[in-house]
């Protein structure tokens, strides 16, 4: 079974240089929401 950060790599809606976040005790939504900030505070230079 895939996760979903597997899903979103496929999709590209994640740089290459983000992280499979390790631990479950995280939530993805937080885990997201720093992806967020990545992209927002370097954009467009990541594709």
């Amino acid at each position: 079974m895939k996760t979903k950060w597997m899903i979103y790599k496929e999709l590209e809606l994640i740089p290459d240089s983000v992280p499979e976040p390790q631990s479950a005790r995280r939530s993805f939504t937080v885990w997201l929401s720093e992806i967020w900030q990545l992209s927002f505070t370097r954009p467009a230079q990541m594709r």
